[in-house]
């Protein structure tokens, strides 16, 4: 018996779903995503002097916002506490990915959009670039 053979302690349940027959009475759902052709443009910046209670949800909501339809995703791939910062303070390590649906951006598009982000998000939540 399985409970005997791995030595399980404690009350034991087994079940058998039917998945068709549950997922049956739902509608079909179908999405389309139109892939893009034309190069994604990555670019990373850091952020920081926040205090460490300080969420990086709230500043990858506000680049989000601020970056409007050609920012394609913001990602967190590094947080520092500390130093740099100092004591008692948080950075981020973000990567900004932008694309165009008719043409490839220019790296000087990039770093417009980029520095109104940075702008808009400085003002809304003391975000500071860091060096």
């Amino acid at each position: 018996m399985v409970v005997q053979e791995y030595d399980l302690r404690g009350p034991v349940v087994a079940a058998e779903l039917h998945l068709e027959a549950l997922l049956e009475p739902l509608p079909r759902l179908s999405r389309s995503v139109m892939l893009a052709g034309l190069s994604l443009v990555d670019t990373d910046l850091a952020l920081g002097g926040w205090t460490l209670a300080f969420r990086a949800a709230a500043v990858v909501d506000s680049l989000r916002r601020a970056g409007g339809d050609l920012l394609e995703e913001v990602t967190v791939f590094d947080v520092y506490e500390g130093c740099p910062g100092g004591p008692g303070k948080r950075s981020l390590a973000l990567r900004l990915s932008f694309r165009a649906a008719d043409r490839t951006l220019s790296e000087a598009e990039v770093n417009k959009l980029r520095d109104r982000m940075l702008k808009k998000t400085g003002a809304e939540l003391g975000a500071e670039l860091r060096t």
